[in-house]
């Protein structure tokens, strides 16, 4: 009889911190191919930093938008205004998109 591990948990409890992780099913392409850990952290550092890096740019897009926004109602006297998705509507500084008004 082959030598066996009794159950796939127990080797993961053994398992050390340079072992490997199994990709996802949409990253094996057809073949196993393991990828260590550090490897991976290294992957998902890249990509959070990108995330990140869009969301401030997308933060900052959107403060210009604000305050401009702000001024077109001030300049309006309105609190309200129709637009071709619907209505915007200014409250307490924010905006609400009340869509196909």
């Amino acid at each position: 009889m082959p030598k066996m591990y009794p159950s796939p948990v127990c080797h993961a409890i053994k398992a050390k911190p340079g072992c490997y992780i199994p990709p996802k099913a949409e990253e094996k392409l057809g073949h196993f191919r393991p990828v260590s850990a550090k490897v991976r952290i290294n992957e998902l550092v890249v990509k959070y930093t990108e995330i990140t890096r869009k969301s401030a740019e997308l933060r900052s897009m959107q403060k210009v938008c604000d305050e401009q926004l702000g001024l077109l109602f001030e300049r309006c006297e309105a609190d309200e205004m129709d637009t071709d998705m619907g209505r915007l509507i200014k409250q307490n500084e924010a905006y609400y998109l009340k869509l196909g008004c």
